[in-house]
């Protein structure tokens, strides 16, 4: 398995353990509808990872979701991040919870967090980094702590490469690194749900973040999430833009898909209402005529924005979906663009190509 190699590394080369007096984690599972839900408490050990892989193991699965619910003030890094890539392997979700509800992660716990393939914070719990540290004996000589100094900034330097490649593999921003690396030992840094979104450390299947670009003669901007594409939805990326002073919505999918076949195209033809879209509490139906149906490429549709909904979803959240659910591909998107990302798509609305 992909990680299985750097687990490896930081338990033969690595030992920085934290002052803890709480109890090693432990882990117990609750069989939820269609889910198995683990509960991890406790602290983390450099053996939590080899006893989280015998707990699992040895325990049944049968739920099409596995979440590990983590509740620690932290503990040993390396354990974390190790812990985190067993869990990456297993392909596990994350989430800060405990069996009472509320829970913290901190540490050493917020870096086995990123282990999850979907992570998620609740409103009552707490996610928190800070610097990585080793104690050390204030009885040393002279020349035995300068040779500790020496071994300990090869030793931390080895540790932040790993730690850093961690972060990006995981699917956190790089600037993740730099909040930790600047947060003191006796400090924590507890970011909150914006920064959360945009550090990478939970994840959405809203479309959040918006880029935009030149396109012919006038202006693009769009927003891609490939966790938008579970279960029957397949939409990875919408594009906003204006053509001939209609402005529009492009949804597509990931590649590989080849648009609506013609029978498709004949059922959708059929039907009194097609495609929903919503903003805030105003909901509209966008007919047939309005929305234009793609094959043989990975764009699926590009739906045609009446102006009062254009207005609405530049002040509110927006989504859209067929609304007829017996479609097999779903065209759901939900997008909660932040102020910069209204702006740019207020730019490619006034900004038209021909």
């Amino acid at each position: 398995m992909r990680y299985l190699l750097l687990i490896f590394i930081l338990n033969i080369a690595f030992s920085i353990p934290e002052q803890s007096s709480a109890q090693e984690m432990t882990f117990e599972i609750e069989y939820q509808n269609h889910t198995n839900f683990i509960y991890a408490e406790g602290e983390i050990t450099l053996t939590t990872p080899q006893k989280f892989k015998d707990f699992i193991n040895n325990t049944t699965l049968d739920g099409f979701r596995i979440v590990v619910g983590l509740n620690s003030d932290g503990g040993d890094l390396i354990g974390g991040i190790a812990l985190g890539a067993q869990i990456r392997n297993f392909g596990f979700q994350t989430v800060v919870e405990s069996k009472n509800g509320s829970a913290r992660c901190f540490s050493a716990c917020s870096l086995a967090f990123l282990g999850g393939d979907v992570r998620e914070i609740y409103a009552d719990s707490i996610l928190g980094f800070h610097q990585f540290y080793s104690e050390s004996n204030s009885n040393y000589s002279y020349e035995k702590l300068i040779e500790d100094i020496e071994y300990a900034e090869a030793k931390s330097q080895m540790f932040s490469a790993i730690l850093l490649k961690y972060i990006l593999d995981m699917g956190a921003t790089p600037e993740l690194f730099y909040k930790i690396s600047t947060t003191l030992p006796n400090d924590m840094y507890i970011p909150d749900n914006a920064e959360m979104l945009k550090l990478g450390l939970i994840t959405t299947s809203k479309f959040h973040n918006f880029s935009m670009e030149p396109y012919k003669n006038g202006i693009i901007t769009f927003s891609e999430n490939e966790l938008n594409a579970r279960g029957r939805n397949i939409i990875t990326q919408i594009t906003t833009f204006c053509e001939g002073g209609e402005n529009y919505i492009l949804l597509s999918a990931q590649e590989g898909y080849i648009g609506y076949a013609e029978g498709t195209k004949r059922f959708l033809s059929e039907l009194e209402k097609t495609f929903t879209l919503q903003a805030g509490a105003l909901s509209m139906e966008i007919p047939l005529e309005h929305i234009r149906i793609y094959e043989k490429s990975n764009v699926m549709a590009a739906i045609r924005i009446p102006k009062k909904f254009t207005k609405l979803m530049l002040e509110k959240d927006f989504s859209g979906r067929w609304t007829n659910t017996t479609l097999g591909q779903n065209l759901f998107f939900s997008a909660t663009p932040d102020a910069q990302g209204r702006e740019m798509i207020a730019a490619s609305f006034r900004h038209c190509y021909k």
